[in-house]
């Protein structure tokens, strides 16, 4: 569990990914870091900017919202974070998940 009210997940370190479950214990999520690489499109979303993974996601889906640190798109099921927000930082995490995960 990452925190002491969240569901359980699966971490899987040297391969930089956690799997979240909702509380039926079906898989809902799954967020990447280093060194996994998640790819959309063709375009690497670790790789690169802040910057340019939103304008990446804008691009397919122009209602992708800005948040704290970063950008999430339910019409794509990623979202994206950085832990400074900085627009010109490296993508930490990446996040996909299905309908229905944020409301």
């Amino acid at each position: 569990m990452r925190s002491p009210d969240s569901n359980e997940a699966d971490y899987w370190p040297d391969e930089g990914v956690f799997a979240y479950y909702d509380a039926a214990k079906l898989l809902e999520a799954i967020e990447f870091s280093t060194p996994s690489d998640p790819m959309l499109q063709g375009a690497s979303l670790t790789t690169a900017t802040l910057a340019n993974a939103i304008d990446h996601m804008r691009s397919l889906d122009p209602e992708t919202r800005l948040e704290p640190g970063g950008a999430t798109s339910t019409k794509l099921g990623i979202g994206v974070w950085s832990s400074t927000g900085e627009l010109d930082q490296p993508v930490m995490s990446v996040i996909t998940f299905g309908p229905g995960y944020y409301d």
